[in-house]
């Protein structure tokens, strides 16, 4: 079930199993002479998710759970035995997940060897070949795939459900569920479309300067979405996102800006006390492009990215960018005095869409921009630097809300609309869009994962094997699989 329900979000102590009963205390509930036995070495594990287990045992280490476990099967008539092993994610957290990582490459193949010796100490129960039995073996979550190809097709967009499941018995015939082809998968959504050539235009703004004060010593990453229809006349610009005077008089902040320089069209970033401007590659017309912007202040390095490429780097002295400005998104020209403050190259021919807007108080590294610069959504679980937002604007569903630019980060920083005379011509205009490159990766919804055997699936395939039927009110969310029996064969 997902953490609106169960309340399970950094660790097992707020889990909700008051109105989320465990999968146990279902089968005790429904069938009072069911017994259960577990092993862990987790205390948390314990305490909270085999509380209900009639026979649980808290051990020092993996090789007393599995020593334990074996006694079990061999001497108990418990109808279900859980294992629960930790070593495996103890020496990948100490090390790496990877498959190249020569000490989690014993963990496994030491996980794998146990798993063997359950199995053995099963067939060794002495009424074994008139039981029938389910083994279940799976991770409790997965993880990124280091050499993943971005450019795969089945890809899931979501590394915590790489998760390895298999379900075994006797009776059971092989088979394999392939991860499902996502390629036919479109993320369309609505974006929002700047048409300066015909005076449709719309500006935002957070009027709040503090809560995007950045000093000397605070790393940034700018991370969005844009694509062009449209260049811009030779040696002229377009402000898109900014917190800095410009015009009659100059303060200390950043800007971003599409501009044309000498008939070719890029994105350039400044900011004070940086030698020089930094600028992307070249924009071709009707492409969605990612660009991220990284100011590291230890290496006192401001870099551009294009797509996941490095386009430009500048250095930068160690100068505060404080001021009493607003974060302004879009060109202001003269639509809100006393911001009207577009200098004379300001030019209005621009037509562009934009959208995934994200401002970080942390720098990306080359790796991170691989990763996480091209999520077409992201959230507490896509991104491990979310705590890091200082504001998240999707603008996919702004449309229901043409006064405002929503702030998904938690932190309450919307975007609001500049248009003080309710002119129709500064009202948002939101396109559906296809946001597609080799670089983007699309967010895909919940259903996608369906097709594949999942850890909200195991309960309901318990269930299943003991004749259960769950009822309506425990607001399962698992699906039922229908193994293949060796005897629908014959």
């Amino acid at each position: 079930m997902t953490v609106e329900k169960h309340k399970v979000y950094d660790n097992l102590s707020t889990i909700d199993l008051e109105h989320n009963k465990t999968f146990i205390n279902r089968i005790k509930t429904t069938d009072p002479a069911f017994k259960a036995s577990a092993f862990t070495s987790n205390a948390a594990f314990k305490n909270h998710l085999l509380k209900d287990a009639d026979h649980v045992e808290l051990l020092s280490n993996d090789a007393e759970v599995i020593s334990k476990t074996k006694k079990e099967l061999l001497e108990s008539d418990a109808n279900l035995i859980i294992s629960h092993l930790t070593n495996p994610y103890v020496v990948g957290k100490a090390n790496s997940f990877e498959s190249s990582d020569v000490k989690y490459q014993e963990a496994i193949l030491n996980v794998d060897k146990q798993i063997g010796e359950l199995l053995d100490e099963l067939k060794k129960r002495p009424g074994y070949k008139d039981e029938k039995w389910l083994v279940i073996f799976t991770s409790s979550f997965g993880g990124k795939i280091a050499e993943d190809n971005p450019l795969d097709p089945t890809k899931y967009d979501d590394p915590l459900r790489n998760t390895f499941t298999y379900f075994y018995s006797p009776l059971f015939e092989n088979k394999n569920v392939l991860k499902p082809n996502t390629s036919p998968y479109v993320f369309q959504q609505d974006v929002l479309y700047q048409n300066f050539w015909y005076g449709f235009y719309s500006s935002f703004a957070n009027f709040n300067p503090k809560k995007f004060d950045l000093t000397k010593n605070d790393d940034v990453t700018f991370n969005f979405f844009f694509k062009a229809d449209r260049h811009l006349s030779s040696n002229t610009e377009q402000t898109i996102f900014r917190k800095r005077f410009k015009g009659s008089k100059i303060s200390n902040g950043w800007e971003i800006c599409y501009t044309n320089v000498s008939g070719a069209s890029r994105m350039r970033f400044f900011g004070t006390g940086m030698e020089l401007p930094i600028y992307s590659d070249n924009i071709s017309l009707g492409t969605w492009n990612v660009y991220t912007i990284t100011v590291n202040r230890k290496t006192k390095l401001v870099s551009m990215y294009s797509n996941g490429v490095l386009s430009s780097t500048s250095s930068i002295e160690n100068i505060d960018w404080i001021n009493s400005e607003p974060l302004f998104f879009g060109f202001t020209g003269s639509v809100y005095p006393p911001y009207n403050d577009a200098p004379p190259s300001e030019n209005s021919q621009n037509q562009a869409y934009y959208c995934n807007f994200q401002v970080y108080k942390y720098a990306y590294t080359a790796q991170d921009i691989k990763d996480y610069a091209g999520l077409g959504y992201i959230d507490e679980i896509q991104s491990p630097y979310w705590k890091d937002l200082l504001g998240y604007w999707p603008v996919y569903s702004d449309n229901n809300n043409s006064n405002a630019l929503a702030d998904a980060s938690g932190n309450g920083n919307d975007l609001f609309l500049l248009n003080p005379n309710n002119s129709s011509s500064y009202t948002p205009q939101f396109v559906k869009n296809l946001i597609s490159s080799n670089y983007i990766i699309p967010g895909m919804p919940a259903s996608i994962y369906a097709n594949v055997p999942n850890l909200v699936d195991i309960p309901v395939f318990v269930y299943q094997w003991f004749g259960i039927i769950p009822e309506k009110n425990w607001n399962l969310e698992g699906r039922s699989w229908n193994p293949p029996y060796v005897i629908l064969n014959y």
